[in-house]
This record gives C-alpha cells, structure tokens and sequence, in this order.
C-alpha cells in the first residue's frame, strides 16, 4: 500500500482544488456585478482572473490523476472513501458555479438583444428619414429677395 503521505498529499491537492473552485464561485460575483453595471473593463479582468484560476485547477486535476493512476485498486477505493466528503464539496461548488454561469450567461443575452432592438429601431428610423429626401436640405428658409 502506498504511504500514507501520498493519500494525503493528494487530499492537499483537492483541498486546494477546492479552494480554487470557490474563489471561482466569488469571482462570479464579481462578474454578475459588472455585467449589471454594464463594466465591460471590469468584466473583462475578472474571466482573465478566472481562466487563470482555472489553468491551476486542471494542473491540480492532472497531478491528482497521475497519483491514483499508481494506486492498487484496494488503494483506489480507500482513496475514494478517505477523499469523498471533498470530491462531494468540489461537486457541489461546480453545481453553483454552473448555476451561476448560467445566470449570467443569460444576463448578457438579454443585454445583447436590447441592444440589437436598439439598432433595428435606428436602423428603421434612418429609414424612414429617407422617405423624406433630401429636397430642401441645404436650402434656406429665407428666400433672396429681402
């Protein structure tokens, strides 16, 4: 059996895991706000926050795989029962990060149709003005002969 030391550090790694995943969870926060505040600078910073975020957990994920990879299949399931309650936490996390994604991801489509109603509107009303011409654009009011 491997050392007890293994089947901790991989239980520090998905501490760690989760950990990322829930500064994820308050970045989203973050980005539900700027979305709000339409803070398009803001918005931006916080998924660069996130992608960075997330670079580190697949790292994590990547280690944590190799390590089980080297275990018995009697280690295996001693790794699942000793790791459960966190890969529980980790799943739970995920669920409302993807709620919370989800969320916003409609924000944003919301957002985007007004925007596009916006354009048709003015889109329609250049138009309209058309309809009108361009007689009398340059000329005055006034006639010549005062």
């Amino acid at each position: 059996m491997k050392p007890k030391s293994q089947m901790e550090t991989v239980k520090t790694w998905l501490r760690e895991e989760l950990f990322r995943y829930l500064a994820i969870l308050t970045k989203l926060e973050e980005q539900r706000k700027a979305v709000d505040g339409d803070d398009e600078a803001r918005l931006l910073a916080v998924i660069q926050e996130k992608s960075s975020l997330m670079a580190g957990i697949e790292k994590l994920e990547r280690k944590i795989a190799g390590a089980r990879k080297n275990f018995s299949a009697e280690e295996q399931k001693d790794a699942a029962r000793h790791t459960g309650p966190l890969t529980a936490q980790i799943e739970d996390v995920l669920k409302k990060i993807i709620a919370r994604e989800d969320a916003c991801a409609e924000e944003i489509k919301k957002k985007q149709l007004k925007i596009q109603e916006r354009m048709l509107q003015v889109k329609q009303g250049k138009t309209g003005l058309k309809g009108y011409g361009d007689r009398g654009k340059n000329k005055s009011w006034f006639s010549n002969n005062a």
